[in-house]
C-alpha cells in the first residue's frame, strides 16, 4: 500500500519519483499531492475521471481521493517515469491562515482539490520551474515557494477541476485491492475483450454484486469505466501517432468504429479528429 513518508523536522515531503512506471496501484492518502509529470505518459484516474497523461502536466489531488497514473507501455523500449511530488497534510497551513483574507484564494483552491485540479496541461514553464525549485530549498524558503506556487495557480485562474464528484472518505484497504485488481484487468486489456464476468471474478463476487459494488466505489457503472479507459488510450493515441481514427478505435478494444466516435464524442466532448486537430494547433501555438 503506498504511504507517504513521515517528516521529523520539516512540515511537508518533496518526492522525485524515477523508474520505468510510477505506482501501478489506485490508491488514496491524507495528504494533499501536487504533482509534476517530468517524463512519462499515460492514462490517469483521479476521482472518476479518466484521461491521458504526459509530461508537462501539474496536477493537485486532495486529501483521500483515489488517484493512480498508468504508465503507457512504449513499443521497443522501455517505458520511462519521472515525477516531482510535494506531499502536505490539510492543516499544515492551519486553520486560522487560511481563513486570513489574503489567503482565502489559498483555501478556495485546496477544497477544490478535492475533485482533482489540472494546472495548464501542460503547466506554464515559469510555473513548472518555480515548483521544480523548492527540491533545492530547505526550512522557511521551501515552505514559501510552496505558498508561491500555490498562490500563482489560484490566481491564474489557468487549471480545471477534473472529477464529478469530490471525496472526504478513504476506501478501505480490501475495498481498494478488489478495485485496483479490476483497473488493472481494464488497462491491460483495454485492446482486446474485457468481459463483466472476468472482472466480477477478480473481484471474488457475483457479477450482480460486483456491478452494485463498482458503481458504489467508482461512480461509474463497469461498462462506462472501460469505455472511459479505451477513449482515454484513444486520446493519447491520437496525440501521438499519425494512425488513422479507424486504426486507432481497432486498437482501442472498439470493432465497430461508428459505436467508437459516438463514445468519443460522448466521453470527450468531440469528434476524434477534431480532437487531434486541437491538440496539434495548440502544441504549434506553444500552449500545449
Amino acid at each position: 500500500m503506498f504511504r507517504v513518508s513521515k517528516l521529523v523536522d520539516e512540515s511537508f515531503n518533496v518526492q522525485m519519483e524515477e523508474g520505468t512506471r510510477f505506482y501501478p496501484m489506485l490508491h488514496y492518502h491524507p495528504d494533499i499531492q501536487l504533482t509534476l509529470i517530468l517524463e512519462g505518459r499515460g492514462t490517469r484516474f483521479i476521482g472518476n475521471s479518466i484521461e491521458p497523461f504526459r509530461e508537462g502536466e501539474l496536477y493537485l489531488v486532495g486529501s483521500n481521493v483515489p488517484h493512480v497514473f498508468k504508465t503507457a507501455e512504449r513499443p521497443g523500449s522501455d517505458p520511462v517515469a519521472r515525477s516531482l511530488s510535494v506531499y502536505f497534510r490539510p492543516d499544515v497551513l492551519g486553520e486560522r491562515f487560511l481563513r486570513l483574507p489574503e489567503t482565502r484564494h489559498l483555501s478556495r483552491l485546496l477544497s477544490e482539490a478535492s475533485r482533482g485540479i489540472a494546472v495548464g496541461q501542460p503547466a506554464p514553464a515559469r510555473l513548472a520551474e518555480q515548483f521544480l525549485q523548492i527540491r533545492m530549498l530547505s526550512g522557511f524558503e521551501r515552505l514559501q515557494q510552496l505558498l508561491q506556487v500555490l498562490h500563482a495557480i489560484s490566481v491564474s485562474g489557468n487549471y480545471r477541476i477534473i472529477s464529478d464528484l469530490s471525496y472526504d472518505r478513504p476506501m478501505k484497504d480490501a475495498d481498494n485491492r478488489r478495485i485496483s485488481g479490476v483497473f488493472d484487468y481494464v488497462f491491460h486489456h483495454y485492446a482486446g475483450t474485457i468481459t463483466l464476468q472476468q472482472a466480477a471474478s477478480i473481484a471474488n463476487m457475483s457479477v450482480t454484486a460486483f456491478c452494485r459494488y463498482f458503481r458504489l466505489h467508482t461512480r461509474h457503472t463497469f461498462t462506462d469505466f472501460v469505455n472511459r479507459t479505451r477513449i482515454g488510450q484513444a486520446m493519447r493515441l491520437l496525440n501521438e501517432t499519425d494512425h488513422s481514427v479507424s486504426e486507432i478505435g481497432y486498437q482501442c478494444g472498439y470493432n465497430n468504429i461508428p459505436y467508437f466516435n459516438r463514445e468519443f464524442r460522448k466521453i470527450a466532448g468531440t469528434t476524434p479528429l477534431k480532437f487531434r486537430r486541437k491538440f496539434r494547433e495548440e502544441a504549434r501555438s506553444g500552449t500545449s
